[in-house]
């Protein structure tokens, strides 16, 4: 019993995130709950959820442990594919693995990473050793900078996976309510701040969001496609009025 709550604690340590909540392409609070699966793996329950708001459908795992602490990530049906084929991999890895592969010091191991990549959206697998046991990290980047990140015991995966395929079965691969754009995100640095620009499509039609992040600070802006061409005109003749000259005329007079 010592060495389960152990276990966990080090599973605990492994499975910080830099923010609360959730995100899924900037917009995955809330919403209505379509659908709930969960999984009691060692001392934590797992919660996959198949959640829809205006943004879209996605899958949200919430890892929770007996003290309390919860951690969670997101991603859309259409990632869930990748998730669950990359999850299938990792179980049938973990069962070919002997009982141990630590080093005499214990210190934590890596045995085997894989990356998913989906547009401006990354997840990293790390299947990683320590004293306590084997374990599988999950990984989500923030678009704006930081993490989230789940620990799942490594004899959960298979289990996992499953609960997952249940769900994408069920509701299918296809993030219903959004639409990719064939347009890559732009970002730009100002000083102390970055600026993203991507082109994004719903029901109400295709927009330009602008956001600004300045450290955890972030604001966005939607401009309908109906009014870029004004504010084309109007940048451009701010820029004219403020004598700013593009880099390829910068270069040409130094």
């Amino acid at each position: 019993m010592a060495e389960r709550q152990g276990a966990e604690t080090d599973l605990q340590a492994e499975s910080t995130s830099e923010f609360s909540g959730n995100e899924y392409d900037g917009n995955a609070k809330g919403g209505s709950d379509l659908a709930s699966k969960t999984l009691h793996i060692q001392a934590k329950r797992f919660y996959l959820d198949v959640k829809q708001n205006k943004g879209g459908r996605f899958i949200k795992v919430a890892e929770v442990a007996s003290s309390g602490n919860r951690n969670q990530i997101t991603f859309g049906m259409t990632l869930g594919k990748d998730m669950r084929d990359q999850l299938d991999a990792f179980a049938d890895f973990y069962a070919s693995l002997g009982p141990s592969n630590r080093n005499d010091e214990g210190e934590s191991g890596n045995l085997k990473s894989e990356v998913i990549r989906k547009g401006d959206k990354w997840y990293y697998l790390d299947l990683k050793e320590n004293p306590r046991g084997k374990f599988l990290r999950i990984s989500q980047v923030l678009r704006f900078g930081g993490r989230n990140q789940i620990a799942l015991p490594a004899q959960g995966i298979a289990e996992m996976k499953d609960a997952l395929s249940d769900l994408l079965d069920e509701f299918g691969i296809e993030d219903v309510g959004t639409e990719q754009t064939p347009l890559d995100s732009r970002m730009i640095r100002a000083e102390n701040k970055r600026i993203y620009f991507d082109v994004g499509k719903n029901n109400r039609g295709t927009f330009l969001r602008i956001t600004e992040v300045r450290g955890r600070t972030r604001n966005a802006v939607r401009l309908p496609q109906s009014c870029l061409s004004k504010f084309k005109e109007i940048v451009s003749d701010y820029c004219d009025k403020l004598g700013v000259k593009d880099e390829e005329d910068k270069s040409a007079t130094e």
